[in-house]
């Protein structure tokens, strides 16, 4: 039983909350990033820059049960394909139920971008600490769940 960290674009406060819950319940955190982000530790997996690679090693190194912590709707997917769990850095839980309308959405903002229909784009929201406290409380249920699949 392992937690993967997608750790290319996962907040700072994110990553310490999940090591501190993960140690409450005596499990592994794997953290995985392209060698252009800063992460230490020996629980690190330091990939290539390509688009994917850090995905790609997610994935082909998770089993059935474990959970990935990630932003990217694609990767959510591939581990719930998987029998994986996932959640977001934000605290909302990837399921069978609401990925496909996530990657739906994630295409018709892509084909708006490259039409040109919203050239002025606003990154995410600063992040605060109710983003925290949400993605805490999913990580806690998510981790009494992860605990029934072992």
């Amino acid at each position: 039983m392992q937690i993967w960290v997608d750790a290319d674009a996962c907040p700072r406060n994110v990553l310490t909350i999940t090591k501190e819950q993960a140690t409450l319940h005596h499990i592994e955190v794997i953290t995985v990033s392209n060698y252009n982000h800063e992460h230490q530790g020996s629980n690190h997996i330091t990939v290539d820059a390509s688009s994917q690679a850090a995905d790609m090693a997610i994935i082909t190194r998770m089993t059935k049960g474990d959970l990935v912590i990630t932003q990217d709707y694609g990767l959510a997917a591939l581990v719930l394909a998987r029998q994986g769990l996932a959640i977001s850095t934000h605290g909302q839980e990837y399921t069978t139920y609401n990925i496909d309308q996530l990657l739906a959405m994630r295409a018709v903002h892509a084909k708006a971008r490259r039409s040109g229909k919203h050239a002025k784009i606003r990154g995410p929201a600063a992040r605060t600490h109710e983003d925290d406290l949400r993605f805490l409380q999913i990580l806690k249920e998510v981790l009494v769940r992860m605990k029934s699949f072992h």
